[in-house]
């Protein structure tokens, strides 16, 4: 359930704001939803926290080749 999900990944946030993997799956779970500027702007978060995380990079250009 995405929901569900979104709601842990966010408490995780709270507890450890520099988590980019958590940032990561947000912005996953919104690219699934169709929600791409959300997923876009966690996306923007967890690379300015780790600049060299691949799945990040890839995923957001997924999104930018869209617009």
């Amino acid at each position: 359930d995405f929901d569900r999900a979104s709601a842990a990944f966010k408490q995780a946030l709270q507890l450890k704001p520099i988590y980019p993997k958590a940032l990561y799956n947000l912005a996953l779970l919104e690219y699934q939803r169709q929600q791409h500027q959300e997923a876009l702007k966690y996306l923007k978060t967890a690379l300015e926290q780790e600049p060299d995380y691949p799945e990040a990079q890839a995923l957001r250009q997924k999104i930018l080749q869209v617009f």
